[in-house]
């Protein structure tokens, strides 16, 4: 009897603990509606089908971001700083949507710094003076790189 009893608690809180992401896309609110510990929603989240809930319940949060972004452009009295202040919100809720997709890939940038490399290591055994201190002469290196990059490709350039 008192197992069921438990169960039934569980069962409920874990309600209170989707409907409390649904309302605020955070987990601690979610946590806070259902007088629960972090640590217990996240083994709570370790179960595939509540996991999927939980994201259900911040996409819940997400598309309501959406809708109120959309009312927001539509009206030309909105202040700007409301509108910044969504756009970081829609990114947060909803990134494979609204995150910016010039993300340069960790394969990338690991090719770029050893280019990098041997490029300041070249100037360094034709003796060429370069200030390990300055962030110009890193900053233009790097410039070159990426404008033979750009040209090599045959891509716009992109500043």
């Amino acid at each position: 009897m008192a197992e069921k009893k438990e169960q039934y608690r569980t069962v409920e809180k874990k309600r209170l603990f989707l409907e409390g992401i649904a309302h605020t896309g955070t987990i601690s609110k979610g946590c806070s509606y259902a007088g629960v510990s972090r640590v217990t929603a996240h083994h709570w989240m370790k179960d595939p089908d509540f996991a999927e809930q939980v994201s259900d319940a911040r996409m819940e949060v997400g598309e309501q971001l959406e809708e109120t972004a959309l009312s927001l452009v539509r009206d030309p009295a909105t202040s700007v700083r409301s509108q910044v202040l969504l756009m970081f919100l829609l990114n947060g809720n909803m990134p494979q949507k609204y995150r910016p997709a010039a993300v340069m890939q960790e394969d990338a940038a690991k090719d770029l710094m050893k280019e990098l490399r041997e490029t300041m290591k070249t100037a360094k055994d034709k003796n060429v003076s370069v200030a390990e201190d300055s962030e110009s002469t890193v900053e233009e290196q790097l410039q070159e790189i990426l404008q033979q990059r750009v040209e090599a490709d045959g891509e716009p350039e992109v500043d």
